[in-house]
């Protein structure tokens, strides 16, 4: 390489890892012909796993000072080991974000480094499914209507096939790592910062042990917060469905003293009156708790307690200077 030659820019990978004992060291094992070629880091960020994966991160620690670990003091999800694990890494670096139950297979990791080699200008560059077969068709229909509501009003785009498996130059991994808070949505913050970006498309290999412990509950939860941060569409529909049932109870009540110049009915029908006030009052409390969701969100957000703390960082790799 001529002394004219920029330098590549230091590589380090960010994995995110809870109850990987089993599959940890195949895993690793797998990403060192990478690690060697492109002198890149390994980072695990150990998300308050209750099984023997601290063990199994120091020992890769003290066999490999390329491999680094950092534990968080409890299961603060996975947004949060994410966020935990940017910070760690140093300014200037890139990154590679990718899972740590070996679905992300080396082979995707070359693709995924490939694309952002032939695209220098991308700051961004996502691995994305080449298929949805492992979706089943409700669950496909759901994430449908979940991100056509969440395009109404929404500050920024999300687009629904990126996922927490990208390459981020330094400048971008350097703004990734300012983003912060206790409902932090990941999908949410890629299409905020708005840099450069490209995808390719990978094929995603079975977990190496256990199974996913991501069941249809913390999905929708996850959907949630993913709502209540990039859009405000909930509260947009609120407001749009009380107009409208102001204008139904207006047009009602003209009807009522039309009716009653007309044929002399006084006594509006019972049934009527049940099934308006059920709505009215159905209609408040859902309002009431998708206000409530928003008010959460802002108190976690605001209060003084840290979104996630790590408990141990004594085992950071050997960055480049």
């Amino acid at each position: 390489m001529s002394p004219d030659t920029p330098q590549p820019e230091p590589l380090c990978f960010v994995i995110p890892v809870f109850n990987e004992a089993r599959a940890l060291p195949e895993l690793v094992d797998s990403l060192r012909p990478i690690l060697d070629a492109r002198g890149a880091r390994l980072l695990l960020v150990d998300d308050g796993s209750t099984d023997e994966t601290i063990h199994v991160l120091r020992k890769l620690r003290a066999n490999d000072p390329r491999i680094g670990h950092i534990r968080l003091s409890r299961n603060f999800g996975k947004e949060q080991a994410l966020s935990a694990g940017l910070k760690a890494v140093p300014e200037g670096h890139g990154v590679l974000v990718m899972d740590g139950d070996g679905q992300h297979t080396p082979d995707a990791v070359r693709a995924l480094l490939a694309e952002a080699d032939a695209y220098s200008d991308a700051q961004l560059v996502f691995g994305v499914r080449r298929d949805r077969d492992y979706q089943g068709g409700i669950e496909r229909l759901l994430s449908r209507l979940f991100y056509r509501i969440a395009a109404i009003g929404a500050r920024q785009s999300m687009d629904p096939r990126t996922g927490d498996f990208f390459l981020a130059r330094a400048p971008a991994a350097d703004v990734l790592r300012r983003f912060e808070g206790a409902h932090l949505v990941w999908k949410g913050v890629y299409g905020f910062v708005g840099l450069e970006r490209r995808t390719v498309e990978i094929d995603i290999a079975p977990r190496h042990a256990g199974r996913s412990r991501i069941g249809m509950g913390s999905r929708l939860g996850l959907a949630v917060r993913a709502m209540v941060w990039t859009s405000k569409a909930p509260l947009h529909l609120i407001s749009l469905t009380g107009l409208l049932i102001s204008a139904i109870a207006f047009l009602t009540g003209l009807y009522s003293i039309g009716e009653y110049f007309v044929t002399g009915v006084t006594a509006p029908g019972f049934y009527t009156l049940i099934v308006t006030q059920s709505l009215i009052g159905g209609m408040i409390l859902l309002s009431l708790g998708v206000i409530a969701q928003y008010l959460a969100a802002i108190l976690d957000n605001t209060s003084a307690r840290p979104s996630v703390i790590v408990a141990d960082e004594t085992g950071l790799p050997e960055f480049h200077e």
